[in-house]
């Protein structure tokens, strides 16, 4: 198995424990993405430079920013994305009730 496919099965492996599943999990990651993207700042807009030809301001604007933005709205609506949405129970179930649950589906490869 090469190191790819290695590694894509821990990942596999960690998500079927249930670690990342808690809400306070998933914040604490993409708190800890936010904050490595601004401590890398200046070397991905180096990057954005070197293979996209972009100024900084543009590759912030069109790029690192608009991420920025989108992580610190997901911490923000995290909770409430996720919370179990009650809905209609078909008459045959009464007196029961019914929820959607939202969970987390699987895992992703972020290049």
């Amino acid at each position: 198995m090469n190191s790819l496919e290695e590694s894509l099965a821990r990942q596999k492996n960690y998500f079927a424990s249930g670690a990342t599943k808690p809400i306070e999990f998933r914040i604490k990651q993409l708190k800890t993405l936010l904050l490595t993207m601004k401590n890398m700042e200046a070397e991905i807009l180096a990057a954005l430079k070197l293979d996209l030809g972009r100024s900084e301001l543009e590759s912030f604007a069109a790029e690192v920013g608009f991420v920025y933005r989108e992580i610190e709205h997901t911490i923000k609506m995290l909770p409430k994305w996720s919370k179990m949405e009650r809905v209609g129970t078909p008459l045959l179930l009464a007196p029961g009730r019914s929820y959607k649950i939202k969970e987390p589906k699987g895992v992703v490869l972020l290049i």
